[in-house]
């Protein structure tokens, strides 16, 4: 069983992200098969934001390389802009084929085949699940011109951006993807342009609505990928899985045997609060007992470090 050449990036700072950051390297150690023994890397880009002595122990145990680097020195006010930092940083080191950046908030259930990009593609995502500051590509369309100059500034054709359909609300928009789960072939300098027109944006002083602040990372996600290349995957819903919303527009898909379930995006849903309301245990979820019994151990996640163990 061959490990692929292959990276994880994810970002760690103290408080919530700590409990969620650990309950997801060891998901990948324990569920990731051929990708379980992949390089993990967690960035801390931010002062002041510094993890316990406990959390780095963890990491240690867990085969973790905690970078302790300030990346973040003149977008602080935004936690978005570390994953994009530290992703332009490990592609520029040319180590590694691909590279997978994983939101803490996430976790493998078994091994993430996909990611290891077939021949035919260059990056693979999933769509965002609501269109929000998207554009339907209609000129009527109130987000429509914060697109053309999203990417008139980010050098990217706007008519090149294709259609995609959102995954819980069901609409058209031209094609913006859920930065919780990217993976990119390393080579094609997916990441490193993503840093650039964050800060292109940034100085820009974009914004979809005058007077607001918006996340920048999914926007600029799109302009980064279809200014490079269109040899783009769209994963299927066993990565990247919402569970927060899908009650509310979708029925939970039916995973099964031939369609299991891989990779979840969880939000808040393993507080102690939302366990009694959270899908993934309710009855008509088909959750293999062994996963469920791991998983249940570990919860409700809090900002305490989950205790260092020998995997």
């Amino acid at each position: 069983m061959m490990t692929p050449n292959l990276a994880f990036i994810t970002c760690i700072e103290s408080g919530h992200l700590e409990s969620q950051s650990l309950l997801l390297y060891e998901s990948i150690r324990c569920y990731g098969g051929r990708f379980s023994q992949c390089p993990i890397y967690a960035f801390s880009p931010r002062v002041g934001h510094e993890i316990s002595p406990e959390t780095k122990k963890s990491l240690e145990k867990l085969s973790v390389e905690h970078i302790d680097l300030v990346l973040n020195d003149e977008f602080t006010h935004d936690p978005y802009a570390n994953k994009i930092l530290a992703n332009a940083y490990i592609e520029n080191q040319q180590k590694h084929d691909f590279l997978v950046f994983i939101d803490s908030d996430t976790l493998f259930f078994r091994e993430p085949t996909a990611l290891e990009l077939l021949d035919s593609y260059d990056v693979a995502v999933r769509p965002v699940s609501w269109k929000s500051i998207c554009t339907s590509g209609s000129p009527d369309d109130p987000y429509d011109n914060y697109w053309h100059l999203l990417c008139k500034y980010c050098g990217v054709d706007y008519e090149s951006i294709p259609l995609i359909e959102t995954f819980v609300q069901g609409v058209l928009i031209k094609a913006c993807y859920n930065a919780g789960l990217v993976a990119v072939r390393a080579s094609k300098g997916i990441f490193s342009k993503w840093r650039d027109d964050l800060i292109t944006v940034y100085r820009q002083g974009l914004e979809p609505k005058q007077g607001s602040v918006w996340p920048k990372d999914q926007t600029t996600l799109s302009t980064a990928i279809w200014g490079i290349t269109d040899r783009v995957q769209i994963l299927e819903p066993v990565y990247n899985y919402p569970i927060i919303n899908i009650n509310k527009r979708q029925p939970l898909l039916q995973f099964n045997s031939s369609h299991p379930l891989i990779h979840i995006h969880y939000h808040g849903m393993f507080k102690a609060e939302n366990l009694p309301t959270n899908p993934l245990f309710q009855s008509n979820f088909e959750l293999e007992a062994e996963l469920k019994t791991w998983l249940l151990a570990r919860l409700p996640l809090d900002s305490v470090p989950l205790p260092a163990t020998k995997l």
